[in-house]
């Protein structure tokens, strides 16, 4: 059974579209045109194109049991010492991440914060910790199946449809147990878009088994000119291999873009595919800045659950796809942002950067 689900991990981890390192370009890949988008009215999408009802519910804010609201707390929070000295941060963030090389240097420093902000440690230390502590997920052999101590990932609380802080939702058969989770991703929203909408390369991305995967032709959609509500969304197609005794699983999922409370983006995908009782995840990307306004990245946040029909699937699973999502989306953005234009403005919040969406069948 557990060489059954580790396996099966493998498969389960991409059911919503994520992103590896990025591969290098081959010559078929520069050929491709990207997909041409549809302007429409949000009337218009949400009547006749797509159910935003089918979206996963976020717990809300004010919960303790929310990853996202201590993300948010963690983001707008300032660090006194006992001095009264005031930073954000994004100050005592970007400290420890010049630290991350030489994990002896990285834990002094942890224990140098603790010692000078304990009120706001106590608060968010066990956040700040594992954000930083980030050495699996940049390593050539990282697994998203494989959770570390360094890892980069915070896991929240386990969450279940119907229970408090999980608003009710749909009507949901199977397992209704929803993952939580945060990384840092040294990454703007143009960077973290660029990444996410390439799926010439997925097939390669870490820890999948994808027959293939593609952008469905003519369903890319955005939101016209300067919309008050701005939105984007496409559907994905892909198909994953299973062990024996199992085939594959198909899936055609959606995915909706918006923008949520402060401006933040906020990415929706779930599906319909009978092949699953349900699937749906969210992500939100939440930025962090110096006293000063210095962009030092993003914290993304996830929430993610699934049932797959006729396949033994657990908690394990959904936790490893959530890590599968969130990982791959860190290499391949951090990579692009990396690369960027030094002139180039950050877009942070307020905006869904408009990015062309490759990939084909086949």
């Amino acid at each position: 059974m557990r060489v059954l689900r580790a396996l099966l991990t493998t498969a389960l981890v991409t059911t919503a579209p994520a992103v590896a390192q990025r591969a290098a370009p081959s010559e078929s890949q520069d050929e491709d045109p990207p997909l041409a988008a549809v302007l429409l009215e949000w009337g218009e999408v949400a009547t006749a194109r797509l159910d935003p009802s089918r979206a996963l519910p976020w717990p809300a804010s004010a919960h303790p049991d929310s990853v996202r609201g201590l993300v948010e707390r963690f983001a707008a929070a300032r660090w006194r010492d006992a001095e009264g000295d005031e930073v954000a941060t994004g100050d005592v963030l970007a400290s420890l991440l010049a630290l991350r090389a030489d994990p002896d240097d990285l834990e002094a420093g942890l224990g140098a914060a603790k010692k000078r902000w304990p009120a706001a440690f106590e608060s968010f230390g066990g956040l700040l910790a594992d954000l930083v502590r980030d050495r699996d997920v940049r390593r050539d052999d990282w697994l998203p199946s494989r959770g570390t101590a360094d890892d980069g990932f915070h896991v929240g609380r386990e969450l279940e449809i119907g229970k408090d802080p999980m608003p009710s939702w749909l009507a949901v058969r199977g397992s209704k147990k929803v993952q939580q989770a945060a990384t840092f991703i040294r990454a703007d929203l143009v960077a973290l878009e660029s990444a996410e909408n390439d799926y010439r390369g997925y097939r390669q991305h870490v820890g999948t088994t994808y027959e293939s995967i593609y952008p469905v032709p003519g369903s890319v959609l955005r939101s016209k000119g300067d919309a008050e509500s701005p939105f984007a969304a496409l559907q994905v197609a892909f198909v994953c291999d299973l062990p024996f005794p199992f085939s594959s699983y198909s899936c055609e999922l959606q995915v909706l873009k918006r923008l949520g409370a402060g401006g933040l983006l906020q990415t929706d995908t779930w599906s319909d595919s009978r092949d699953f009782f349900w699937i749906a995840g969210s992500n939100v990307y939440v930025p962090i800045e110096k006293s000063d306004g210095a962009f030092v990245g993003m914290v993304a946040v996830r929430t993610f659950g699934f049932d797959l029909r006729g396949v033994p699937d657990g908690d394990s699973d959904r936790l490893a796809g959530l890590r599968a999502v969130l990982g791959n989306l860190k290499r391949g953005a951090e990579a692009l942002f990396a690369g960027r234009d030094e002139e180039r403005e950050f877009v942070l919040r307020g905006a869904i950067p408009s990015v062309p969406v490759f990939g084909r069948k086949g």
